[in-house]
């Protein structure tokens, strides 16, 4: 156990956060400094900073606040060119104690997220104080916009290409020809006439771009690996910026994806651009606000950190629609592959936390090291809550509040010829 004194007097805000980094004997939890960060640097009342900061540490399991006695002298922080001045003076004092059997994010690794929400300006508040990463065992915060309820993975990763290991190919296993003709069905649904052209964003294999351009799509797509989907034969490449000379576009689709985009403000801009006179677009994202996501808070499967940077909820998805110029005009609540596994998965990795998301693995095709019998049971256990839980993806899709949110949208003032 280690104790921690920060004292910080006139100064810079960098050099003090510094000093608490240099001093720190025992190096804490990612939430410990990320908060510390967040409540400086983006507050403009000193005051109010503080309280916000205890708040938050006291919600992770691996801190507690031992003492937090300030002494301002003035509180205000002053603008300027350089890293933000405050002129006050106190003490802080954390009791780290011991570690969770997890690994946190290295500090130079690290970026921390703005103060407000990235779709609304909001403030953000703790949603989740320490989410685990199945396949690093890295642990991360998810914050909460208080407006409009998007979520933020946090901190955010500079590189996350290690993250992305062993992430691509197999995902859908045995259902990706059955998810490929759903998602084509919805495409037929809201597209304007035949078959035109179309983009698919984070295309994956390409297991759909094929189903499209079999039903008579002209289609491209782009993915961060490109590989899998170029060696099928398609037109893949890395970045949307590469559209721009390839549009209009009749169709754009984002299938889990929009959640790991890092601009999304950005990406819509481009995508208004990109889509012709009567384009459609269409995103499908978890259901951050979905049955299964309450019920299983943290441990939801879904949550995905740091892959799903966003976590969007119903109200999230269509405010920044509608604040982007888009209007929404259909909605889907259940992706049946999805929903699925988030129903039993979730509740494996609450009943068997120590191994997280094996069966998952499993299904896709992977072999973890483990032994024949671990295997076998690891089946058994999924095949068997797949078969308790499947009542309740329809019961979820009834409500509205299914494991998978999917909604078409136009540019605001286009309209269906």
């Amino acid at each position: 156990m280690g104790c921690v004194s920060l004292e910080f007097q006139t100064g810079n805000l960098s050099a003090a956060l510094g000093d608490f980094t240099r001093a720190t004997p025992m190096a804490p939890s990612p939430i410990a400094y990320f908060w510390l960060g967040r409540t400086f640097e983006g507050r403009q009342d000193l005051r109010s900073a503080l309280p916000a900061y205890g708040a938050a540490v006291r919600m992770a399991p691996e801190f507690a606040m031992a003492r937090d006695r300030t002494n301002f002298l003035r509180g205000k922080f002053q603008n300027g060119n350089s890293a933000a001045a405050f002129d006050c003076s106190g003490e802080i004092t954390i009791m780290a104690l011991p570690q969770a059997a997890a690994t946190p994010v290295a500090p130079d690794e690290r970026l921390v997220d703005p103060e407000c929400c990235q779709a609304c300006g909001g403030p953000l508040r703790v949603r989740f104080a320490a989410v685990r990463d199945a396949q690093t065992r890295a642990v991360f915060s998810i914050l909460e916009c208080a407006r409009c309820g998007l979520g933020h993975t946090a901190p955010r990763p500079k590189d996350l290409a290690k993250y992305y290991r062993g992430y691509h190919g197999g995902r859908h296993g045995m259902t990706a020809s059955y998810c490929a003709r759903r998602r084509l069905r919805i495409l037929r649904q809201v597209a304007a006439g035949a078959p035109g052209h179309l983009l698919d964003i984070g295309c994956g294999d390409g297991t759909f771009l094929l189903a499209a351009h079999a039903a008579g799509w002209s289609v491209v797509g782009t993915e961060m690996n490109t590989g899998p989907a170029r060696q099928a034969g398609l037109e893949v490449y890395p970045n949307i910026s590469d559209m721009h000379s390839r549009a209009p576009f009749d169709a754009i689709t984002l299938w889990h994806t929009f959640e790991h985009l890092t601009g999304l403000r950005a990406t819509l801009e481009d995508i208004r651009r990109l889509l012709s006179a009567n384009g459609v677009l269409i995103i499908a994202v978890p259901n951050a606000g979905g049955l299964q996501a309450g019920i299983f808070g943290s441990q939801w499967f879904h949550l995905d950190v740091p892959r799903h940077l966003y976590h969007f909820t119903r109200s999230a998805l269509v405010n920044l629609l509608q604040s982007e110029g888009f209007l929404p005009s259909r909605e889907w609540h259940q992706e049946f592959e999805y929903d699925l596994l988030g129903w039993s998965q979730s509740a494996l990795n609450l009943l068997a936390p120590g191994r997280p998301n094996l069966f998952f693995d499993l299904l896709r095709g992977f072999q973890p090291p483990i032994g024949k019998l671990a295997s076998a049971a690891a089946w058994l256990s999924g095949a068997l809550l797949m078969a308790l839980t499947i009542l309740l993806v329809p019961v979820g899709t009834l409500i509205r509040r299914g494991g998978t949110l999917i909604i078409s949208a136009r540019p605001h003032g286009r309209s269906v010829e």
